[in-house]
């Protein structure tokens, strides 16, 4: 939060794990070289919370 508004902010990344200790120890790092460029995409899904009863490993919302 800031003062006393939510804020969400998207940060383009590489990697499934947090924390880049762990991803160096699983080995799942992985770089980007300077002057290339690297493609993401984000799925985003903004619902009830409460109404959400699983996500399914192909990330499909379950209510």
């Amino acid at each position: 939060m800031i003062g006393d508004r939510r804020v969400t902010a998207l940060e383009p990344c590489t990697g499934d794990l947090d924390r880049l200790d762990t991803v160096i120890q699983c080995k799942r790092v992985s770089f980007i070289s300077s002057n290339s460029t690297y493609q993401w995409y984000l799925n985003v899904t903004i619902d009830n919370a409460a109404s959400i009863r699983c996500i399914d490993v192909d990330r499909n919302v379950q209510s």
